[in-house]
């Protein structure tokens, strides 16, 4: 037996400027140098709170993607240099003191994100083979690296 459906489709007048942009701008596209000027911008001229406004300024971008950009990958504080021992030592006893909490981690790691943070730490664990293992000692935590991964 076999029913016909017939579908209605419901148009809206009001399209949100969300939707536009959706339609403009495929996901996944690379952001332009333009693109990184415009949302600098905007940034300087509206900070970081308003992220709707900014995206408004950028005109390609939603507010989410134009907040991740900056917080990740433009913002002028970001220490974009390679990690160094000590500070592989640092994420390594965070984790095991705080867990997966990469904004914490962060704040003790002046200008590292915690997305670079949370990237560098699955890289520590799976391509370079160095273990985080504990060993108490007088209620601090001391950080073994070289060993093998449990």
């Amino acid at each position: 037996m076999q029913t016909e459906s017939s579908s209605v489709i419901i148009e809206s007048s009001h399209v949100s400027d969300c939707e536009k942009m959706k339609r403009q701008r495929k996901v996944g596209i690379t952001w332009t140098e333009e693109e990184d000027r415009m949302l600098l911008k905007a940034v300087e001229a509206l900070g970081t709170k308003q992220w709707v406004e900014v995206a408004k300024l950028v005109g390609t971008r939603s507010r989410k993607q134009c907040r991740e950009r900056y917080v990740n990958h433009i913002c002028p504080n970001i220490d974009k240099r390679p990690f160094t021992h000590y500070e592989d030592k640092i994420i390594c006893n965070s984790f095991y003191v705080l867990g997966k909490k990469w904004s914490k981690i962060a704040e003790s790691l002046s200008g590292r994100t915690a997305r670079s943070i949370r990237n560098r730490f699955k890289t520590i664990g799976a391509n370079q083979k160095i273990s985080c293992f504990y060993a108490a000692d007088k209620n601090n935590y001391a950080v073994v690296s070289g060993g093998k991964l449990w």
